[in-house]
């Protein structure tokens, strides 16, 4: 990471930590996070702190909410965002993951995205950060992606998902070519996978 996306993340959270709910100790007046509930100045818990529970964490807003499962914060390790178009999707990536994740190049994704029209993605979070792809039409059409997918956006994971259980029809690798029924393809939606 460069010195200018250090001090983006930076500013960030700052605005993050400023926007914070807080209450003031009853101790010694000192501003105190609501979410932990601990006074600094103090060094003990002065009220117990209010935890987000799972399902009040996202607001409802697919960039806020991807922001916010990345967040130091109020981060969750499993999402799965809604499936919008490349423009909407490149957004929630560059704001999600300003700078990226390991080999996870959040401008190089978005980009892909934005040039790759007629699809419907859906960006989430797998511990590390997940890409969904639908709209692929046949074999030909996945092999192209995959290989995309896999040598210019270094995905650790390309393979393909059958509806809401996860049953995957092979996985790829760097080596390996997806087998699938020419008929299925359109059912199925491609999952993207960065470590």
């Amino acid at each position: 990471m460069d010195n200018k996306q250090v001090a983006y993340q930076l500013l960030r959270l700052a605005k993050r930590i400023m926007s914070a709910d807080t209450f003031k100790c009853p101790h010694c007046g000192t501003k105190v996070l609501k979410q932990t509930g601990y006074c600094v100045k103090c060094k003990k818990k002065v009220k117990s702190g209010e935890k987000k529970s799972s399902k009040n964490i996202l607001a409802g807003d697919p960039l806020q909410d991807a922001i916010d499962v990345y967040s130091d914060t109020g981060g969750k390790l499993q999402y799965k965002g809604p499936y919008v178009n490349g423009t909407a999707c490149a957004k929630i990536i560059v704001n999600a993951v300003p700078g990226g994740y390991n080999d996870f190049d959040s401008d190089d994704v978005a980009g892909f995205v934005k040039s790759h029209g007629g699809y419907k993605y859906s960006f989430g979070r797998e511990y590390s950060p997940v890409l969904y792809i639908k709209g692929l039409k046949t074999y030909e059409d996945v092999v192209k992606m995959k290989n995309e997918l896999i040598k210019k956006l270094r995905a650790d994971e390309v393979s393909l998902n059958r509806g809401s259980k996860t049953v995957w029809a092979e996985w790829a690798s760097n080596d390996e070519e997806l087998k699938v029924i020419e008929d299925e393809i359109p059912k199925l939606e491609l999952r993207v996978w960065w470590d």
